[in-house]
């Protein structure tokens, strides 16, 4: 085995953000084309949104230099709530776009896998 399939609860997060701001129609993220994980889970994420009846608005990012001047941008494109996938840079530059959501005054979700554990016998 060469890796593993986590799925991230892209409707799930979505339908509480639904639940707790019920006047959000624009959702917004970050995602990094040069990785596979970013583009699937972006990729989700639309049919998730569809699904929840949520417009979504998408800031690709190449570099943790990029991250906080697209995540505010990001919040300057009318959105309701930033909706942050999973991803390496993302993950490792969360800080940037939380300080960016702070800014803007825009509640911020994460859309992270759950942990698994696995067990031995």
């Amino acid at each position: 085995m060469t890796g593993s399939y986590i799925p991230a609860p892209h409707e799930e997060g979505l339908m509480a953000v639904r639940q707790c701001l019920p006047k959000a129609k624009r959702i917004g993220t970050l995602f990094v084309p040069a990785e596979v994980n970013s583009v699937f889970y972006k990729d989700e994420l639309l049919k998730a949104a569809a699904r929840v009846g949520f417009e979504v608005e998408i800031v690709g990012v190449s570099s943790s230099g990029e991250v906080a001047d697209a995540a505010l941008a990001l919040c300057g494109c009318n959105v309701d709530v930033l909706c942050q996938i999973s991803d390496n840079l993302t993950g490792a530059s969360f800080a940037s776009i939380a300080q960016a959501a702070k800014r803007a005054r825009l509640p911020l979700m994460g859309l992270r896998p759950a942990r698994q554990s696995l067990a031995r016998s």
